[in-house]
């Protein structure tokens, strides 16, 4: 899962294992570390939330998303869950496979609708 801030959004980008494991265990998180500290941030299902929100508490970001609006954009084909009436805004994305230049964790990524690219397969352990 990737973080990225822009002015007053917040946006989150998923890789496929990411939205597997959040549809199966309710949440994911990742970490930067920091000299003074980790930064936490995390995705979590919730049943209090109406829309997507943002909070901030000690070292910990916290993205709340409605369970039944995440599991139906991870089950589906919407690319994305907005809310733009909260302050952050909140971007919830699928992360694409590249249009043109190919990476080494593309196989964990979404086949791109813009230009049809599939994820390879998973490179084999050795």
């Amino acid at each position: 899962m990737k973080i990225r801030f822009q002015a007053s959004t917040l946006r989150l980008r998923l890789r496929r294992s990411d939205v597997e494991r959040l549809l199966a265990e309710g949440a994911v998180s990742e970490s930067v570390a920091f000299a003074g500290g980790d930064l936490i941030y995390r995705l979590c299902l919730a049943d209090e939330v109406a829309v997507a929100q943002a909070f901030f508490e000690g070292r910990q970001i916290e993205v709340r998303v409605p369970r039944e609006q995440a599991q139906t954009w991870g089950r589906g084909i919407a690319v994305g869950i907005s809310s733009t009436a909260v302050v952050p805004t909140v971007l919830i994305e699928k992360d694409f496979v590249r249009t043109a230049v190919e990476e080494q964790d593309d196989y964990d990524r979404f086949t791109n609708p813009r230009s049809g690219r599939t994820p390879p397969l998973a490179p084999k352990n050795t």
